[in-house]
């Protein structure tokens, strides 16, 4: 299906894609065998918004609460993308971080924060993370650093498969 539709690019009317996206790059970046981006935000309202922008961008969006919620979910394997909260009750984002890497995950992460400080940017990006986007963030910042997170996770699994 997804040959099909590279070869035959959607109408806009079809396929909520970016205006400034060309489709052939959006069709090679969902061409990872895992097209979900997960987000995981304790704001209802940030959940719902960015949900709705990243299917905007043609994306397949799934929204928790928390990461608890998100770790007992079964989404993990199927997520090429996570869009993860610094700040939350419970385990935040930068412990969330530690506990993937600990289970050998290699999903990379974006975080967003309303709490932009040197020292959580410093250990997120440290540990790994593609992008530590301040809320509020632009829509071209947040596709920009989900491109990042596809190419990376593409990136790792050609590394792996030779």
């Amino acid at each position: 299906m997804l040959l099909l539709a590279t070869l035959n690019p959607p109408t806009p009317n079809r396929f909520p894609l970016h205006p400034r996206i060309p489709w052939g790059v959006i069709a090679a970046e969902i061409a990872v065998a895992r097209n979900l981006i997960s987000i995981v935000d304790d704001d209802e309202s940030v959940r719902r918004t960015t949900a709705l922008l990243i299917r905007s961008f043609g994306f397949r969006a799934e929204a928790f609460e928390s990461a608890e919620s998100f770790l007992s979910s079964g989404y993990l394997n199927d997520t090429c993308c996570l869009v993860v909260d610094v700040q939350m009750p419970g385990v935040n984002g930068l412990e969330l971080q530690g506990q993937l890497a600990a289970a050998g995950s290699r999903v990379p992460i974006v975080f967003i924060t309303g709490y932009n400080d040197k020292e959580s940017r410093r250990r997120a990006m440290q540990a790994g993370a593609i992008a530590f986007l301040a809320k509020p963030f632009g829509d071209e910042q947040l596709l920009q650093a989900i491109h990042s997170a596809l190419r990376s996770a593409k990136d790792s699994d050609e590394i792996l498969e030779s």
